[in-house]
C-alpha cells in the first residue's frame, strides 16, 4: 500500500490585504508538495477549504495559488 498525504484547511488569502499573510499561505502549500516529493508520496488528498472565501476571490490569490498547483499538478 502507498503512502498518502492529506491536508485542508489552509484558507488562502490575502487578509484585509496583507500580502505578508498570502505569501505565508502560498509558502504553506509548496510546504505540503516539497514534503510529499521528499517522502516519495505520490497521492495527495486535499480535504477542503482551500480559499478563505470562495465568493470573493483576490485575481492575485487565485492566480498565485493556481500557479503553485499547476507547477505541482502536471
Amino acid at each position: 500500500m502507498s503512502e498518502v498525504l492529506i491536508f485542508s484547511d489552509i484558507h488562502i488569502c490575502a487578509h484585509k490585504k496583507s500580502y505578508e499573510r498570502l505569501d505565508h499561505c502560498l509558502r504553506t502549500l509548496e510546504w505540503v508538495f516539497e514534503v510529499a516529493a521528499k517522502n516519495n508520496i505520490k497521492e495527495i488528498i486535499f480535504a477542503g477549504d482551500l480559499f478563505q472565501d470562495r465568493q470573493k476571490i483576490d485575481v492575485i490569490t487565485y492566480s498565485k495559488t493556481f500557479d503553485i498547483l499547476f507547477k505541482h499538478c502536471k
